[in-house]
């Protein structure tokens, strides 16, 4: 589980926007070290010609953090298929409209 809390100014939800890129591009760095490190497993795609690996990992998202699993699976996309993305997305209006 990543809880970036720490990226976040809180309760500024701008913050947290802004972040989620980052955020992504650490959790892709983080997976592909897994990866390497064999500690993620892969499998090939028997779909494709010529195709990316298919990496066995569930990527679960809730609100912004839905947007963050999509960007990850984006970045991955070059190399590897994630085999599934979870992600919730509520809406916010409340704590937005605050600042």
């Amino acid at each position: 589980m990543v809880n970036y809390l720490t990226l976040v100014d809180t309760p500024c939800y701008i913050f947290a926007v802004v972040n989620i890129r980052y955020v992504a591009n650490c959790m892709e760095t983080f997976i592909r070290s897994a990866v390497q490190q064999g500690l993620l497993k892969t499998v090939s795609n028997e779909y494709a010609a010529n195709p990316p690996r298919v990496l066995k990992l569930h990527i679960v998202g809730f609100s912004l953090g839905a947007h963050t699993a999509g960007f990850i699976g984006k970045r991955l996309a070059k190399d590897y298929i994630v085999e599934r993305i979870t992600g919730e997305v509520t809406i916010i209006y409340k704590q937005f409209c605050q600042l």
